[in-house]
């Protein structure tokens, strides 16, 4: 008993290390990026990152009922369901970041007053929603394993990719080589975790556990 107290507080240790060290490395990428794009691309940039931040809700809580449920039902050893609820969130998970995407593109193909290039970026956007809304599902996807060193690792890590890959990236080709970057750090920790669990999403269409999941989440 207390072995297992000590690898938790280790453990919770470990994970606000790692939410403060990518908190950190967000803010320097953030300095070095106002640097290199300039006032006009920063401001587009940062008008992305509110998108983004909205974008979390396209998901419509799936993603919390399965970390609660899934998790639940794994400790009663019913893995089989765990597994099964752990798909449904993924299927609402990839829905709700094609809607946002899909709305994403549908508002630049309607709006008059983007430049052409500006419009490139916004597109750009709407595949890294889809990226990214899988990153942090694959985070959670993490926790409700209980792979918590990995998960706080990769927190780290794609952190990090996102502020030296993505700022090279900026420097290079502007914005667009930006996004790209941020993309690939996303896909580098997506491959990763998938790979730790050995798991393969197979998206399947399961009404009654997504809307079980959307009301718990």
């Amino acid at each position: 008993m207390e072995r297992g107290s000590h690898r938790l507080l280790v453990q919770m240790s470990y994970a606000s290390l790692a939410r403060y060290t990518s908190v950190g490395l967000l803010v320097v990428r953030g300095f070095l990026l106002a640097h290199f794009l300039g006032p006009a691309l920063f401001g587009t940039w940062t008008a992305m990152r509110l998108v983004l931040q909205f974008t979390m809700f396209g998901h419509m809580g799936a993603r919390t009922g399965m970390l609660r449920d899934a998790t639940l039902t794994a400790g009663a050893g019913d893995h089989v369901e765990a597994s099964r609820l752990r798909q449904a969130a993924g299927t609402v998970n990839v829905l709700g970041a094609l809607v946002v995407s899909g709305a994403i593109i549908v508002a630049v193909l309607i709006a008059h007053d983007f430049r052409i290039e500006e419009s490139r970026y916004w597109l750009f956007l709407a595949a890294l929603v889809v990226v990214r809304s899988h990153w942090i599902y694959t985070q959670t996807l993490l926790q409700s394993h209980h792979v918590y060193a990995l998960r706080s690792t990769l927190s780290i890590v794609v952190s990090a990719m996102s502020a030296s890959l993505g700022v090279f990236a900026a420097y290079r080709y502007g914005l667009g080589g930006f996004l790209l970057a941020l993309g690939i750090s996303y896909c580098g920790g997506i491959a990763v975790s998938h790979a730790r669990v050995r798991w393969v999403p197979t998206l399947p269409v399961d009404l009654r556990r997504s809307l079980a999941l959307i009301r718990s989440g």
